[in-house]
């Protein structure tokens, strides 16, 4: 349903802050995503009409995140955004390097045509980082 690994670029993505198509270190193929600076949202819509079972999946990490800052994974279902998950300094994919995050999204994302994700980096500076590579989305057709 989404497919997006940056190879050739960040086309069909809406940003918003110093978003960067990236070829250093850490991406899967030879480009990924990168943020760095403060107040950076990139968000994708795609309708999720006709699928249920959804599972988001992207490999995402960040980098030099101190106590208050954070790198936050949302969805929305056309009206309300939701956080399934924050990075925070002492998450995990704080390291640097790139982690696959897998979530199975709930009843309110499947057959929805004004589904959408986006990720937001906040309370950082130029010396913070995140990466964002891989994201996939995935679902089951609805039976007729």
């Amino acid at each position: 349903m989404l497919s997006s690994d940056f190879e050739t670029g960040l086309a069909g993505w809406y940003r918003q802050g110093k978003v960067a198509w990236y070829a250093g270190d850490p991406k899967h193929g030879t480009h990924a995503m990168r943020f760095t600076g403060n107040n950076v949202w990139v968000e994708r819509r795609r309708s999720t009409a006709g699928y249920q079972d959804l599972v988001l999946s992207v490999y995402l990490g960040a980098k030099s995140f101190e106590n208050w800052e954070y790198l936050i994974l949302y969805w929305t279902d056309g009206q309300t955004w939701y956080e399934p998950l924050t990075v925070d300094n002492h998450h995990p994919a704080s390291d640097g390097q790139l982690h696959l995050i897998e979530i199975a999204l709930p009843a309110a994302a499947a057959n929805n045509p004004a589904f959408g994700i986006a990720f937001g980096m906040w309370d950082t500076d130029t010396s913070d980082f995140a990466y964002i590579d891989e994201v996939l989305l995935t679902g089951v057709p609805i039976s007729p």
